[in-house]
């Protein structure tokens, strides 16, 4: 059973394989192009993978758009980081400042996925940090409350003979399956309706509606501070049961996911 905070990471996806961003640092203007592959799984993870075609993709959108930004003309010095909770920090080194220009016309980067709204955005210093959340995880804030761990299915059948002999015909071992729960957790965490207005995809219902029941993978951390690429399950749901149920405490609800290793 953890004992620390974790997170669900969902898969962002893009249509396109380009887009573009706006920066200016000092007094230099540069239209930076962010590279991608359409219709793969990109991640807010912060963890520094490559962009793969494995499981469907496991591209880090940070290490991502740190390369796009150091193709700036006046700088190679950015560095992108992200916190448990799936806020975003832009930092340049050399004691520049700069400023992200997300409202512009030349601008095609959709701005929410990193945490930014369609406006300009000057750095303090050298630094910039997003007013919300990601796109792409839930963080509940709080331990879960149930978890089966991986357990093995076994696909076959038993049956006794007249006899009293027991015959068994084992087929295969499907992927491996996993039971999570999470109790008492508040309304803004839970259903879009009531999502903080610094975290617009960051109730439960989100997660679910735009990915999850998909049948798109997600990434389960055991504690959302420690994002490696080695630190996480990667599963599909198993189930279209409803998630969510009303909580014995008021304006909380329960959440319970059935998931399957996807790899």
């Amino acid at each position: 059973m953890p004992v620390e905070k974790d997170c669900i990471l969902w898969p962002v996806r893009f249509d396109s394989t380009s887009y573009a961003v706006k920066v200016i640092v000092g007094a230099t203007t540069t239209t930076c192009t962010l590279t991608v592959t359409a219709d793969r799984n990109y991640w807010t993870s912060g963890d520094g993978q490559a962009d793969s075609s494995t499981n469907n993709g496991t591209g880090d959108l940070c290490a991502i758009l740190e390369t796009c930004l150091n193709t700036h003309a006046a700088t190679s010095g950015f560095s992108v980081s992200v916190s448990a909770s799936g806020f975003l920090t832009i930092s340049v080194s050399g004691g520049l400042t700069f400023s992200i220009e997300w409202g512009d016309a030349a601008t095609t980067l959709d701005p929410v996925i990193f945490g930014f709204t369609e406006a300009t955005y000057n750095s303090t210093g050298s630094s910039l940090e997003a007013p919300n959340q990601t796109k792409g995880i839930w963080y509940s804030d709080k331990t879960r409350s149930t978890d089966s761990r991986d357990r093995q299915p076994v696909l076959g059948a038993a049956a006794e003979t007249i006899s009293g002999l027991t015959r068994v015909s084992r087929l295969s071992l499907p992927k491996k399956t996993r039971e999570l729960g999470w109790q008492f957790i508040p309304q803004a965490k839970s259903l879009d309706e009531y999502a903080a207005a610094t975290e617009p995809s960051g109730a439960f219902e989100s997660a679910w509606l735009n990915s999850i029941s998909k049948g798109y993978e997600f990434r389960v951390y055991d504690d959302a501070s420690i994002r490696t690429s080695s630190s996480y399950g990667l599963y599909r749901m198993r189930s279209m049961d409803e998630p969510l149920t009303r909580s014995s405490a008021p304006v909380r609800f329960d959440i319970a996911l059935s998931c399957a290793r996807a790899d």
